[in-house]
């Protein structure tokens, strides 16, 4: 496991997947981040993830559109403060 330390405004940049992970703010023992993704990457929260996988169907299999340049591809932007 990579452990940085980051300051608000600051970033993690993800480049090869299209990721970009943004402390937007710090209040006390919560931070919270805005994270930059393609729409086809999926984004949840450590907590959730076995909940979510409890309930879901067998998956899909995706379309086989091209993906664009980062800069270039829609976005799903996503906000959260961090659980302890």
């Amino acid at each position: 496991m990579l452990v940085l330390s980051r300051h608000v405004d600051e970033s993690i940049v993800i480049p090869e997947l299209g990721i970009t992970i943004e402390v937007t703010r710090i209040k006390g023992k919560t931070v919270r981040l805005g994270i930059k993704a393609p729409e086809s990457i999926r984004i949840l929260r450590g907590e959730l993830e076995s909940v979510v996988n409890e309930f879901e169907e067998p998956a899909a299999p995706r379309s086989n559109r091209s993906i664009a340049a980062p800069a270039t591809m829609g976005s799903a932007t996503q906000s959260f403060a961090s659980v302890r």
